[in-house]
This record gives C-alpha cells, sequence and structure tokens, in this order.
C-alpha cells in the first residue's frame, strides 16, 4: 500500500518470460484485429492479448507507438465507451478517425454500444 500522500504506482515490470516488448507487439497485433467501424476497450484489449488486468499496459504500449507504425490506436476506448481525453488535438482526431470508419461518435466522445467489437 502507498504511503499516505504520495502515489501508488502500476507495475510495468515484466512478468516470467514477458519482455515489455514481446507484451507491447501482442498488444499492437490484438488492436490490428480490431475491424474497421468498431472499437474495444483497453481492458479488452489486454484481456485478449494475454495480460491479465493490463489496461494500463495497453495505454503505455499507445504512448510509446512508434511514429509511423500502421497501428489503428483511434479503435482503442475507455471501458466506459468514450474516448479518452488527449493533450491537444488527439481528442478530436479520435473521435475524426472513428467517424470516417462510420463509427457513431457524440460530442462527447461517446461511442454507441453496437460499434463494441466482440473479442
Amino acid at each position: 500500500m502507498a504511503a499516505k500522500g504520495t502515489a501508488r504506482r502500476v507495475a510495468t515490470e515484466p512478468s516470467a518470460g514477458s519482455q515489455p516488448h514481446e507484451r507491447f507487439e501482442r498488444i499492437y497485433a490484438t488492436i490490428a484485429a480490431i475491424p474497421k467501424g468498431r472499437v474495444a476497450a483497453y481492458g479488452e484489449v489486454a484481456e485478449e492479448a494475454g495480460i491479465a488486468r493490463g489496461a494500463r499496459q495497453v495505454a503505455a504500449a499507445l504512448r510509446h507507438l512508434p511514429k509511423g507504425r500502421n497501428v489503428p490506436w483511434h479503435r482503442v476506448v475507455l471501458a466506459t465507451g468514450r474516448v479518452a481525453p488527449r493533450p491537444g488535438d488527439g481528442f478530436a482526431v479520435q473521435i475524426e478517425r472513428l467517424q470516417r470508419e462510420g463509427v457513431c461518435v457524440d460530442a462527447q466522445g461517446r461511442v454507441a454500444p453496437e460499434f463494441r467489437h466482440p473479442f
């Protein structure tokens, strides 16, 4: 347990036999499998990639996504079905990309439930 007044740090150390690079590659492959016009939650991506309780690891993998890597990051949303807040214009860019794929997203970033991808 974290001491009072200090932030609790989420473990990002690899589990036995799994290096961060390997996990990120599994995450990227899982995201690439989400079809155009569908979305999945961070936790759903983690579970499908074989990473128990790994929603934050999915977020970390996306933060470290190499520029130019063709991974449809915009298809990953919060468990609530909302687009995650991002610095700069990232929120608007994600909504725009989803809408171009035919996903119904309202102005608050909520994705209609029928666009969720069932893994």
